[in-house]
C-alpha cells in the first residue's frame, strides 16, 4: 500500500541504483581524496576517514568504489551507533516524494541491502529506493562482528 511522504530525502546514485535517505540522518556530504584502508576488514568497509578530528568508517555497501576516481563522494550519516560514511557515485537532489510504495523485490544491484529498503518512490521515470539507515547500519555492524 502506497503512502504519502512527509519527510525530505537526500537522493543519490550508487553505481546504477538510485537511493534516498531521510535527511534527518545526513550530517554532511564530504569529498575525499584519501581513505585509509584497514587490513582484515570485510570488503564492504572501504576504510576510515578523518573529518576535523572525527574518525569514522566508510562503507561501500553496493561495490561502487572506483580506484581510478581521484575524489570519493561520501554521505556522512549520524546514526544511533555513531557517524558512518556511505560511499556514493553521485549526489542527486533533495526530494519530497508524493508517494512511497512497498518494495516487492529489490533490483539486482540492491540485493545486498534489500533488508534495509523501506520503500520505493517513482521519480523521472525510475524508482528511487529508500534506505532505512538504522536498519542498514545495525545489520552492517552485526555482519562486521562475525
Amino acid at each position: 500500500m502506497a503512502h504519502t511522504a512527509e519527510k525530505e530525502y537526500l537522493a543519490c546514485t550508487t553505481g546504477t541504483a538510485s537511493i534516498a535517505v531521510d535527511v534527518g540522518f545526513v550530517q554532511e556530504i564530504y569529498e575525499s581524496r584519501f581513505i585509509s584502508r584497514l587490513p582484515g576488514c570485510p570488503g564492504f568497509v572501504l576504510g576510515m576517514i578523518n573529518i576535523r578530528g572525527l574518525v569514522m568508517p566508510v562503507l561501500d555497501l553496493l561495490a561502487v568504489h572506483d580506484p581510478i576516481a581521484p575524489v570519493k563522494k561520501i554521505v556522512i550519516l549520524k546514526t544511533s551507533e555513531d557517524l558512518v560514511g556511505l560511499l556514493i557515485t553521485q549526489l542527486d537532489d533533495l526530494q519530497r516524494f508524493e508517494t512511497i510504495e512497498p518494495v516487492d523485490a529489490a533490483p539486482s544491484q540492491l540485493k545486498a541491502i534489500a533488508h534495509a529498503l523501506s520503500g520505493k518512490a517513482p521519480i523521472d521515470g525510475k524508482d528511487v529506493y529508500i534506505i532505512d539507515v538504522e536498519k542498514l547500519i545495525s545489520s552492517t555492524i552485526a555482519e562486521t562482528a562475525r
